[in-house]
């Protein structure tokens, strides 16, 4: 019956299980995927600046974004770190693959999410006010 499948299913599901140890796949993932998008937020960012390019100033990527992916590679990176020399990782440690899976999306998507906010005004990001209501 479509219960006993259903049952089986999810029997055979939760057995699906990674060591631990490839936690830090979250953060070399992480790292190529930040720094291909650093790559392209650097040229994208210094060929506007160059170019005084007023006309695409609604999609420039700014200085804020910029920071913002540099501070996350540099976080990366550490957890790296020391997911390799600092933590001694159990032989029998296990995580669920779906679990795995949240991680590495979490890496991929992180990164967009930096890019994707916009400064309504250019002018008030440049003062370093963290609420713009704030800046006058």
């Amino acid at each position: 019956t479509k219960h006993e499948y259903l049952m089986s299913f999810i029997h055979h599901f939760s057995k699906l299980q990674i060591k631990k140890k490839r936690f830090k796949h979250f953060y070399f993932i992480g790292i190529l995927w930040t720094s291909v998008l650093h790559y392209y937020a650097h040229h994208y960012y210094y060929s506007n600046l160059l170019l005084h390019d007023t006309t695409r100033n609604q999609n420039k990527v700014s200085l804020n974004q910029f920071s913002c992916l540099i501070l996350l590679y540099i976080h990366l990176c550490r957890r790296l770190y020391e997911c390799n020399f600092v933590h001694n990782w159990s032989s029998n440690g296990m995580m669920h693959i779906a679990g795995y899976i949240v991680g590495v999306l979490h890496y991929l998507l992180l990164p967009l999410i930096f890019l994707s906010f916009h400064d309504s005004n250019e002018k008030r990001s440049k003062h370093s006010c963290i609420d713009t209501n704030s800046c006058k």
